[in-house]
């Protein structure tokens, strides 16, 4: 073909396919422009939360984060058993893993009603607040109500809602509290006797053990809250820590279930 002719070609499909882009966009413009006249408003862009779409479908409508504060003495076994002295608890939607909820009380120890200065230190807890407090069966009681409000569970004690909880360990659920609920002849809820090791959960997701709550601190760069050894204060980093493995994408499952009245556990 010549190429003068060749050249004519192609400018006079150049040339017609700018002007059908260039209709095109004063129309939709015009389009636009009588849209706008008549009252209609311009769309807004919606902004994305990225955390909750980074959050799977987790196994349970609740986590309910628990870590128990204990009677205690420096290198000696508390006789005849270690008493729970803090019970908090902070609950949290399965969804997106905010805080929902709340239980926080403390325990007046009845067989060594006197705390050692080594708990208090440990603690934070002083004599004086634990004095006022009710006993371990009044404040299960008042747990268990508690629970009933937020229909967590039946009367019967039986699930309502699909909930779990999660501690820093076996200890709190595996050892501290039957121990003390044996000893003081209280039948212990089925609700209690599966539970979240945070530690083993932390290790399926990471794919290695942290031995302490400061090492999942640290190692996913969460800042320490409060006091070390502040019930309150540890359950509220495990809220972090739990909040932040359920944004990288991993679903919880129970890791724990107790056996019997001595005290065994086995791993799930």
């Amino acid at each position: 073909m010549n190429p003068v002719l060749k050249y004519s070609h192609l400018h006079i499909i150049l040339s017609s396919l700018y002007r059908f882009s260039t209709a095109c966009g004063h129309f939709a413009k015009a389009r636009s422009w009588k849209h706008l006249a008549h009252g209609a408003s311009v769309p807004k862009m919606q902004t994305v939360n990225r955390d909750i779409f980074a959050i799977n479908k987790q196994n349970f409508d609740y986590f309910l984060i628990l870590d128990f504060e204990a009677t205690c003495e420096e290198g000696m076994k508390i006789m005849p058993h270690q008493e729970i002295i803090e019970f908090p608890v902070i609950q949290l939607s399965g969804k997106n893993l905010e805080e929902v909820g709340r239980f926080h009380r403390y325990v007046r120890p009845t067989e060594r009603p006197i705390l050692t200065s080594f708990c208090t230190d440990l603690t934070g807890i002083v004599q004086e607040t634990v004095e006022s407090q009710e006993s371990l069966p009044e404040v299960l009681n008042a747990f268990d109500e508690w629970l009933l409000d937020l229909n967590l569970i039946n009367t019967d004690h039986s699930m309502k809602s699909l909930f779990t909880f999660v501690t820093s360990g076996d200890w709190d659920l595996g050892v501290l509290l039957p121990s003390e609920a044996n000893y003081r002849n209280l039948e212990l809820p089925e609700y209690f006797k599966r539970w979240i090791n945070l530690k083993k959960a932390f290790c399926k997701c990471k794919g290695y053990f942290a031995k302490s709550l400061a090492v999942m601190l640290r190692d996913l760069e969460l800042n320490h809250l409060g006091r070390l050894h502040s019930g309150i204060d540890d359950v509220r980093n495990m809220c972090q820590i739990t909040r932040s493995l359920g944004k990288s994408g991993y679903v919880f499952q129970n890791t724990s279930i107790y056996i019997d009245e001595k005290h065994t556990f086995e791993n799930l």
